[in-house]
């Protein structure tokens, strides 16, 4: 049985979600020949910018943060709000540098693991297609184009 992903699957994993379970629950049955694990290349990055715009929203949260403890640590009810607001900037910039290990880590065992539908001129014109047909978005269009590479 063929068993065709995108990239949320990369993230559920990657970044340990609700479904991650489920998940590699499909890698190890890949692993173990019981089906065919098949994803477009395109899904293999992809996460990325799901990365890069967390790692983006979570520095201005923790910028905004920073200063609005600040301000409420110059009065004294307040004064010890400055460690809090530390600790939150740290822990916040760590989880987008575990985030991002673990994404590659997950690529790379996925890629190990996994058909990967190369991004090629068939599917990029299946895809332009598919965006005039359906009105997808172009990363959607692409997936779905390369869906139909699957099962050869």
């Amino acid at each position: 049985m063929i068993c065709g992903v995108e990239s949320n699957f990369v993230l559920e994993l990657a970044f340990r979600q609700e479904e991650a379970i489920h998940c590699t629950h499909l890698l190890t049955l890949a692993e173990q020949k019981a089906i065919q694990l098949v994803i477009p290349a395109c899904a293999l990055f992809e996460p990325y910018e799901t990365l890069i715009r967390r790692e983006k929203e979570r520095a201005k949260v923790a910028d905004g943060l920073k200063q609005e403890l600040q301000q409420l640590a110059r009065t004294d009810t307040y004064a010890e709000l400055g460690k809090t607001s530390e600790t939150v900037t740290r822990t916040l910039a760590e989880s987008s540098k575990e985030q991002a290990g673990s994404l590659s880590k997950t690529i790379d065992r996925v890629v190990s693991i996994a058909t990967v539908i190369p991004l090629d001129a068939n599917v990029i014109k299946h895809s332009l297609a598919i965006q005039l047909a359906y009105g997808l978005p172009p990363q959607d269009s692409v997936v779905f184009a390369s869906s139909g590479c699957m099962s050869n």
